[in-house]
């Protein structure tokens, strides 16, 4: 493992307040040391148990002094910072736990992963990911003649940024510099943290917020662990407004967005399913007259209908008959178990529920009432209304769809999408990934009783594309799709990941994309 050294600098001013703080706490400059990177870990968003690692030379007996051998032990020191504590409580707590700790110093490091026995993985260390050195021993000196001795930069020594092997995710070494006189003049060292989490500006940024916390804290002691500020005056305001200026116009509904095109271009194909293609004007007619008939069931605004229907021309035009009559709808399919589906009708309190023939029947359906769009009768009573657009104004806050969690931990949630914040989603994503241009081609390969494929579906129907409704048999066969994506030069695509990986591994990824994008998720 590899990991961005990058240097540590602790100006003299501040070290000279570490050294006084600490004698006036009763503790070491190494406690405060670990209180800081508590602290500065716990405003990063590590929460408020920190356990720091630290080495002991694991010499406590005098007759180990004069010993040639490694005797060093690993130390896992938690930083308790719950309750909001000023630092100079945090000191307090370090000291009680730290003592404590090189109390018990001598237990193998070995004996206590044995012990603990925690999930183990090569990716990382078993107990603590971020370690704390203080290089406080005096150094060895060789002199020989003729000979310069060099090494990787130490505590100290690091300058500018460098890649070097990392062992831990954060790894700070430090030590202290004193004067001729012992005056404190500053502490020198290096943060390295592992290259396959932090990139080298990252690394530097932790340097520098761990620089501020004991500049900060041991120029206010007092100040509880909210009130110090790991990020610089730039940095906060990057972080809480600029990033979140997110104001732009009010997108448009995807109805509203739909009837331009229908006005636009109504004669355009809007969607093709099963070999058949439907223009917008049509599509709309159809809707017109379905949301007419919904209203006249009692439909409109707070209402649930239950949507039953195979994907494809009749499901998209009877979820924009929904919400013209004012209402939002519910996808069902038909082949999950009964109770889940007489649990859903009723906690939507579905009112209406349209559908096939064939698949009601073996609804549980309730009281909602139920409209069979393939009856013969309810077509009757359908070409009976008016194709034209309906007056009724669809209100942002109104629920366009509910949509369950699979409710693999309990029972499944039901989740409401607003009108507003499908129109801020098709209008943002549409932008952003340059899904726009009337008879631009779109392919859905997801069925449409989940909302994976509803990004394609809503983009296409408001930015006038038109919408390619592959067969449900089709979907799962790699050379179907890459066949239907070639003849019918399809641009844009959106996919799951494990579906993708099914249909490249048979049919290869170069036949499997679209002629401009794929989206994944």
């Amino acid at each position: 493992h590899l990991g961005h050294r990058v240097p540590l600098r602790i100006p003299a001013e501040v070290h000279e307040r570490m050294v006084a703080l600490a004698r006036s706490e009763g503790v070491t400059v190494f406690m405060m040391l670990q209180a800081a990177l508590a602290v500065t870990l716990s405003r990063a968003g590590a929460g408020t148990d920190i356990p720091i690692g630290s080495g002991v030379a694991g010499r406590t007996d005098e007759a180990l002094n004069d010993l040639i051998g490694f005797f060093v032990n690993t130390l896992v020191i938690r930083t308790d910072l719950s309750g909001d504590p000023t630092f100079s409580e945090i000191l307090g707590r370090v000291r009680a736990v730290g003592l404590e700790a090189l109390s018990r110093q001598d237990v193998p490091f070995e004996r206590l992963v044995e012990e603990l026995a925690p999930a183990r993985s090569l990716a990382r260390h078993p107990l603590v990911q971020t370690v704390l050195t203080m290089q406080n021993t005096e150094r060895a000196v060789l002199e020989m003649p003729g000979v310069r001795a060099g090494a990787g930069a130490g505590a100290g020594e690091a300058e500018g940024s460098a890649l070097v092997p990392a062992k831990f995710d954060l790894f700070v070494s430090i030590a202290e510099a004193f004067d001729e006189v012992g005056r404190p003049v500053g502490l020198r060292g290096s943060v390295t943290a592992a290259a396959d989490l932090f990139d080298a500006p990252v690394a530097s940024r932790i340097a520098e917020w761990f620089g501020r916390v004991l500049d900060v804290a041991t120029a206010s002691p007092d100040l509880r662990l909210h009130q110090i500020q790991v990020l610089e005056a730039q940095e906060r305001d990057l972080v809480l407004n600029r990033w979140n200026d997110t104001a732009t116009a009010t997108a448009a509904g995807v109805v509203e967005s739909f009837e331009r095109q229908v006005a636009a271009t109504p004669d355009a194909v809007a969607v093709v399913a099963g070999g058949v293609e439907v223009s917008y004007a049509e599509v709309d007619a159809a809707a017109n007259r379905l949301a007419r008939y919904l209203q006249g069931l009692g439909v409109g605004a707070e209402s649930v209908v239950g949507l039953c229907l195979p994907s494809g021309t009749q499901m998209i035009t009877a979820i924009l008959a929904v919400w013209k009559a004012g209402a939002a709808y519910l996808p069902i399919d038909g082949r999950l178990p009964v109770e889940r589906i007489a649990f859903m009708l009723a906690d939507c309190r579905v009112q209406v529920l349209v559908g096939t023939e064939e698949v009601l029947d073996d609804l549980p359906v309730g009281r909602a009432r139920m409209v069979a769009v393939d009856d013969p009768m309810t077509a009757a009573v359908l070409a009976g209304y008016p194709a034209t657009p309906l007056d009724a104004a669809i209100d942002p806050a109104g629920v366009a769809y509910v949509i369950y969690t699979s409710g693999s931990t309990g029972t499944p949630k039901g989740v409401a999408v607003t009108h507003g914040s499908l129109a801020n989603y098709v209008g943002s994503v549409s932008d952003r990934l340059g899904w726009s241009g009337a008879g631009t081609r779109y392919g859905l390969l997801q069925p449409q009783v989940t909302d994976l494929g509803n990004t394609v579906v809503f983009i296409s129907l408001a930015t006038g594309g038109e919408l390619h409704v592959l067969d449900p048999e089709a979907v799962t066969d790699p050379e179907a799709v890459a066949g239907y994506l070639a003849e019918h030069r399809i641009d844009h695509v959106k996919a799951v990941p494990s579906h993708l990986a099914a249909l490249t591994a048979a049919a290869g990824v170069e036949r499997i994309l679209p002629a401009r994008s794929l989206v994944l998720g």
